[in-house]
């Protein structure tokens, strides 16, 4: 699917994805570079990622909690 970004690096996420993923103004998004792209995730990806990664969901929260301080 292509987008546009602006000037300001924002682009729209298409309505029906924002319908599907419940995305509405304000919601968060976390956004990951996978050496291939960028991957756009919404918060319930946590559950799924701490499984793969064998983090109890507590500890990879705390984790994002820490990378988001450091972002900061």
């Amino acid at each position: 699917m292509k987008v546009k970004v602006t000037r300001n690096g924002q682009m729209t996420i298409p309505s029906h994805l924002r319908k599907k993923y419940g995305i509405k103004e304000g919601s968060i998004v976390f956004i990951e570079d996978d050496g291939d792209g960028i991957k756009i995730m919404i918060p319930d990806w946590i559950e799924k990622e701490a499984g793969k990664a064998n983090y109890s969901v507590e500890e990879l929260k705390s984790r994002l909690d820490q990378d988001r301080d450091n972002w900061s």
